[in-house]
């Protein structure tokens, strides 16, 4: 079952509970703009972008 959660305007810097080399913390931003902004659904099937959600 699949919920759809509320959207916050606003952006809580959350930082990874283990350092990982592969992390992409550094280059969020560029990530950011990327990013579609009128997507309504993201799935990430292994977790590789946790944080950066």
């Amino acid at each position: 079952m699949v919920k759809n959660l509320p959207v916050s305007a606003e952006k809580e810097k959350i930082s990874p509970c283990i350092k990982w080399a592969g992390g992409k913390g550094q280059i969020l931003g560029e990530i950011e703009k990327r990013m579609p902004s009128d997507f309504e659904n993201y799935f990430e099937p292994f977790v590789g972008a946790g944080s950066v959600l």
